[in-house]
């Protein structure tokens, strides 16, 4: 329970402090209206190593260039034009800025860090830096104003950067209130606000009020590669939904364990898992609309109850390549909202893998293009999942290769005169024409299938090589047989 409250630390002449370091503190520790000087030594003005609950209110941070001067020989050379002698400076400047890489704020480690109304200034290469596993950061209300894209200096002012070490990192999030303005500079395109390898990132919403232009230059505004507000979900039935009380859900198959359903009001899914032998993967598989390749990266949300009894690791694998994220499940049975990250790649698999008896009620199923801490939930939002149940519908131009599964339609997109409308996959893992685009069309077969009441009506088309077709109807007898008929 430390507090700095009304402190200022300088670097002035005979004096080279830098600022403050907590370490291993977990308990309510607050910096309020406190001033970081504009030290030029390179370690962060504020680091927190293994530390939870710091909370820094309404303080600032600045840190001034690196100040450089030509030497005697290159200011007194004849041979030397002022425009060469101010080339040898910016370069001299930029290197020494260069030597500069630490952050203001450094956060190692720590958890539940609060940062609200404050203020960054001047040069810097970034305000604040993530590092090994921290989580649950708030970046909200604060004023950063980064000078130091110049002739002299290339700093690139990041609000965010994470540690290439930082793989585990989450919910770093950049709030909605935030201001930033960037210096502005000739011919100036200014990139990314983060620089996060590992999309840990959120950015609820981003103003930029860099000046389009002043008295001297003409810059363009920021532009954010990835906001982390909410998106449309590409999973298939995200509600488990079934048309019966205990069917499986439309889209989700269970290639191993002991899978039981029941339906929940208004919406959602108990699943149970009853298989007792420890250590084999027991798996539920669903399906995404599209391949996961078009965006860098996804979020995956599960929203849901635990009746187990005790907490459930529940691994995320995506595309079947091998479990990629745990999930550890509360113990407690309120609802809990748990998210991973899934990186791009080419696969629309999406598994549930548990390795022992498990009782969940899983009330949606989420994977939302790009970084979000946040989702909606409702029952008419799971509801919208019912408009596809458990078949894929596409656009192709042709019988598609691939074997697909049994119920897929793929229309066609280049419709001609008396071409297919589009194709289903059968159960058989083979694809059927649907009628014609002009008139009505004999399904193609190769052989005649059994006649029964589900085919009386019918027509199909019989192909065999070197052979004329036949067209066969299938009819009902008068001793309520059915038999297939041909025709002309």
């Amino acid at each position: 329970m430390i507090s700095f409250t009304h402190c200022r630390f300088w670097s002035e002449t005979g004096y080279n402090g830098t600022g403050v370091r907590l370490q291993d503190v977990v308990l309510c520790s607050l910096f309020n209206n406190c001033f970081f000087s504009r030290a030029v030594q390179n370690v962060p003005h504020l680091e927190l190593v293994n530390c939870h609950s710091v909370h820094i209110n309404s303080s600032a941070f600045e840190r001034s260039e690196q100040s450089v001067s030509l030497p005697p020989e290159v200011i007194h050379n004849p041979d030397l034009t002022n425009e060469e002698k101010e080339r040898i400076l910016q370069s001299m400047a930029r290197e020494a800025n260069q030597q500069i890489t630490e952050s203001l704020i450094k956060i190692d480690n720590s958890h539940s860090i609060s940062i609200l109304e404050c203020h960054a200034e001047t040069a810097y290469p970034s305000f604040i830096e993530i590092k090994n596993h921290s989580s649950h950061v708030l970046i909200d209300g604060c004023r950063l104003n980064h000078y130091a894209i110049s002739d002299y200096n290339e700093q690139k002012g990041y609000i965010v950067t994470v540690h290439p070490e930082s793989r585990f990192s989450t919910q770093i999030i950049i709030g909605r209130r935030n201001r930033h303005m960037q210096a502005n500079h000739p011919n100036t395109t200014h990139g990314d606000i983060v620089n996060d390898p590992f999309h840990c990132v959120s950015i609820l919403d981003f103003q930029d009020v860099t000046p389009f232009s002043d008295a001297f230059y003409l810059t363009e505004r920021r532009t954010v590669s990835r906001i982390g507000t909410n998106g449309f979900n590409l999973l298939m039935n995200p509600g488990l939904y079934s048309d019966t009380p205990q069917g499986v859900p439309f889209a989700v198959e269970t290639p191993s364990g002991q899978w039981s359903f029941s339906q929940l009001a208004p919406s959602g899914c108990k699943l149970t898992q009853s298989a007792q032998p420890p250590d084999i993967p027991y798996v539920l598989k669903m399906r995404s609309v599209e391949p996961l390749h078009k965006y860098d990266v996804y979020t995956f949300f599960l929203v849901g109850r635990n009746l187990t009894g005790e907490s459930v690791t529940l691994w995320l694998d995506v595309g079947g390549h091998g479990n990629d994220t745990a999930l550890h499940i509360p113990s407690g049975n309120q609802r809990f909202s748990l998210t991973a990250r899934v990186e791009s790649q080419a696969a629309s698999e999406v598994r549930l893998v548990v390795y022992r008896p498990v009782q969940l009620e899983v009330y949606a199923v989420y994977l939302i293009p790009n970084t979000s801490s946040e989702v909606p939930y409702g029952s008419e939002i799971v509801a919208a999942s019912k408009l596809n149940l458990g078949a894929e519908i596409r656009y192709g131009t042709a019988i598609p290769a691939e074997s697909g599964n049994p119920g897929d339609i793929v229309f066609n997109r280049e419709p001609s005169e008396s071409s297919e409308i589009g194709w289903m996959c059968t159960a058989s893992g083979q694809w059927m024409a649907i009628g014609n685009s002009f008139y009505p069309q004999a399904a193609p077969v190769s052989q005649l299938p059994a006649a029964d009441e589900s085919l009386r009506g019918m027509m199909v088309r019989l192909e065999k090589e070197g052979l004329p077709d036949f067209i066969y109807i299938c009819k009902k007898l008068a001793n309520d047989t059915y038999r297939w008929i041909q025709l002309g």
